[in-house]
């Protein structure tokens, strides 16, 4: 993991997340925003935030609502087809 050169927000981003990838739920949880989900019930979203390197890909695309992983269907204006899931 490295930061974009000459970016200190980058930097400090990698730094803390190396210093705390150990233990990245409880971090979460101890920070004020995680203390506020898990007041509110959603303690099972704070666990999803901290998921990492679980997924076969990411969604970059909103579609009716929802994430979609884009590499599942094809770009508007493109003959190019859906990669079929294996």
């Amino acid at each position: 993991m490295h930061a974009l050169p000459g970016d200190n927000k980058s930097s400090e981003a990698v730094a803390a997340f190396l210093a705390l990838h150990d233990d990245l739920v409880g971090a979460l949880m101890d920070c004020p925003s995680g203390q506020e989900l898990t007041a509110k019930g959603y303690a099972a979203d704070v666990d999803l935030a901290a998921a990492y390197d679980v997924a076969d890909a990411v969604a970059v695309r909103l579609v009716d609502g929802a994430y979609v992983d884009q590499s599942k269907t094809a770009p508007r204006n493109s003959s190019r087809r859906p990669v079929k899931p294996s």
